[in-house]
């Protein structure tokens, strides 16, 4: 009798012991999953990263009245084929990508030279549907276009790094976006842009309100410096002015451009 007690009581030590040690096996935390090389390679490419740089191009309407051709739709072609160009010696203002889905979008990522990544974005918009300046203005689409590129040269004041204009002046009226106010004659009413200002307004609004308004500003446009200059200092004294003082002809400006661009990218990769 006293033998099977004993066994009975062996038996359940035994049992007591193997099931709490099950349990402590299914309760003891394991190790942390290792990172998978692919997840650190991406941490290490990330924290390598700086803030993606915003540069805007805008095209205004760039008509030539009394004659009826427009040529900003031309221009812009001509920047994004030299901007997708490949890169020469101390070169930036090439190597980029156009988007797939977006036309106007450029994009390149290159090295800095504090060893870190950069993406920059560079968008380019038009304001003309043709080179016709009578069919435009019966094109609903017209409208539409003017619209969106106003819009990529306003919102880039607001909170892009670098932002150019390329476009008509309009006797400081500018910068302008729609087909022109004309004369019976077929000249550019330009009393009427002296004396409404449009463009200059909205510009000079858009900076005086914004925060953060962007390293550079250029208007290449015929004495930009003559018709803009003293507001834009006011309104943005800490902002690099591109300007000139006098005709700008449609290669110059596409030439400066081009330069001021490379310049920009060049000194933002140097910095630190």
């Amino acid at each position: 009798m006293k033998a099977a007690w004993a066994l009975l009581i062996f038996i359940i030590i035994t049992t007591t012991a193997i099931t709490a040690r099950l349990l402590s096996r299914e309760t003891k935390p394991g190790p942390a999953p290792a990172e998978s090389s692919e997840s650190a390679t991406s941490t290490a490419a990330d924290s390598l990263e700086t803030p993606p740089l915003d540069l805007r191009i805008a095209f205004g309407y760039k008509d030539a009245r009394p004659a009826r051709f427009v040529g900003d739709r031309n221009e812009r072609l001509v920047l994004i084929e030299r901007f997708t160009a490949e890169c020469g010696a101390n070169d930036q203002a090439c190597g980029f990508s156009r988007d797939p889905e977006d036309g106007d979008l450029l994009e390149k990522t290159v090295l800095r030279a504090d060893g870190r990544y950069q993406t920059i974005y560079l968008r380019l918009t038009e304001s003309s549907v043709g080179p016709d300046d009578v069919a435009n203005r019966q094109d609903p689409f017209q409208k539409w276009q003017s619209e969106a590129s106003e819009m990529n040269f306003l919102t880039g004041l607001e909170d892009a790094d670098f932002v150019l204009y390329i476009g008509h002046s309009r006797d400081g009226g500018g910068p302008a976006f729609t087909p022109p106010k004309i004369l019976k004659n077929s000249h550019v009413d330009y009393n009427h842009y002296i004396r409404v200002r449009e463009g200059a307004r909205k510009m000079i609004a858009v900076l005086e309100k914004t925060k953060s308004p962007p390293k550079v500003v250029g208007l290449l446009s015929c004495y930009s410096e003559r018709h803009f200059v003293k507001a834009l200092n006011r309104a943005a004294p800490r902002t690099k002015l591109i300007t000139n003082d006098h005709l700008l002809y449609y290669a110059e400006a596409l030439v400066e451009a081009e330069s001021a661009v490379g310049d920009f990218i060049q000194a933002q990769l140097a910095s630190h």
